[in-house]
């Protein structure tokens, strides 16, 4: 099974965070429990993210704790 581009982000280990897409292109968005920020992923990984017994956290999906949500939570909530 190939995860397609998402596959490859989350995979990264350089030092430069993947970048966070337009708002348009999230399928689906999970939180982070260190940070609270938002962090796009596709619809079929979301309850996976969820699920994990420390919870989702921005590294496991190549983001950073330390980048910005990029949008507000109206703007997130708006287009659940």
């Amino acid at each position: 099974a190939s995860g397609g581009a998402e596959a490859g982000a989350a995979g990264q280990r350089g030092d430069e965070p993947r970048p966070v897409p337009p708002l348009e292109d999230w399928a689906a968005a999970v939180k982070c429990t260190l940070c609270q920020r938002w962090r796009p992923c596709g619809e079929a990984e979301a309850p996976k993210l969820t699920a994990l017994e420390a919870g989702f956290q921005c590294p496991l999906i190549g983001f950073s704790c330390m980048q910005s949500q990029g949008y507000t939570e109206e703007e997130i909530d708006a287009l659940f």
